[in-house]
């Protein structure tokens, strides 16, 4: 069943084209996070606490659209999450594979909390490019006060930051190395295996479709994670951050501590000859990098200006 039949038909025949992407011999994780198929886009509640999945999965033509609901996913979802990317880069049917955060809703004014919709955002919101951090949905008379009183970067919504840290210890994950191993840090290096594309792992078949990620919003430690794949398309929200560099991926070879010290390298940019200085920087004094330091040092490869250039990238990926 292609892709693109996946998406004209029937739901219960999109469900299909689901269940074949996640086969028999999956990992129970990849149930943890679902497809949303056509005709139940807006399947998710608000409440981080009630169940609701951290991301979701959705057909757009012959794309994959990975939302990411939640700005952090729990290990489960880490693992499960990482299983279906590397699936969906081995297959001959599509042409990508798109993550990004939903934008921001119309009715929601700013809280992004609110807005967990799988419908496409060219579906879902209009194509007007406003060039303010809070897109062209907030009202505008509550646009302008907080803009005059507390600055433009206000409401700008977290892309995301990998797992939640405070979680890990109150379920007492830390307390047995081994476990928080095989539970926490492989599934975290699964991800970013995903992400980035691997050639060398043996239990998947080579990458063949880029991934493309759209981080409107602040990426900060493990976050990362996403932003390692074949594209990174840096808006005027986009910013990263080292809250802790604990929690960043402390792996070679995909980790923060790898790749920061090889920045610009990849597009022989000038910072290359800076990348030990950029790396303490960002590592130990909590800078937190704007879209135009993203893409001069090669975290991201490229600027697209407005959040809502969204809209135009999977319209595009799906026909």
């Amino acid at each position: 069943l292609s892709t693109r039949a996946a998406l004209s038909a029937p739901p219960s025949l999109a469900q299909l084209a689901s269940e074949i992407e996640v086969s028999d011999v999956a990992p129970a994780s990849a149930a943890s996070i679902p497809a949303s198929v056509r005709h139940d886009p807006v399947i998710l509640s608000g409440d981080k606490d009630g169940g609701s999945p951290g991301a979701a999965i959705r057909a757009i033509g012959t794309s994959r659209r990975v939302f990411l609901l939640n700005d952090t996913l729990s290990p489960t979802e880490i693992d499960g999450l990482a299983f279906r990317l590397k699936r969906l880069a081995s297959s001959d049917a599509l042409n990508s594979v798109l993550v990004a955060n939903p934008l921001e809703a119309s009715e929601n004014n700013g809280d992004m909390s609110l807005n967990r919709t799988c419908l496409p955002s060219f579906m879902d919101h209009d194509e007007i490019d406003d060039q303010s951090p809070f897109g062209n949905m907030f009202n505008p008379a509550i646009k302008n006060i907080l803009q005059e009183n507390w600055g433009q970067g206000l409401g700008v919504p977290s892309f995301h930051r990998g797992y939640d840290a405070r979680k890990i210890y109150e379920d007492g994950l830390h307390k047995n190395p081994q476990r928080l191993e095989l539970e926490l840090m492989n599934p975290l290096i699964e991800l970013t295996r995903a992400t980035r594309g691997s050639y060398d792992d043996p239990t998947s078949s080579p990458s063949k479709v880029p991934s493309i990620a759209f981080p409107n919003g602040l990426v900060s430690d493990a976050g990362y994670a996403f932003l390692m794949g074949s594209y990174v398309l840096a808006c005027q929200n986009s910013t990263f951050r080292i809250l802790n560099p604990l929690r960043g991926l402390a792996f070679d070879p995909v980790g923060l501590s790898f790749m920061l010290p090889r920045i610009g390298q990849e597009f022989q940019q000038k910072s290359k000859d800076y990348a030990t200085g950029c790396a303490f920087i960002l590592a130990l004094m909590g800078f937190e990098a704007g879209p135009e330091d993203l893409v001069s040092t090669g975290l991201a490869t490229h600027y697209v200006g407005g959040p809502y250039k969204l809209n135009h990238l999977e319209h595009a990926l799906s026909e």
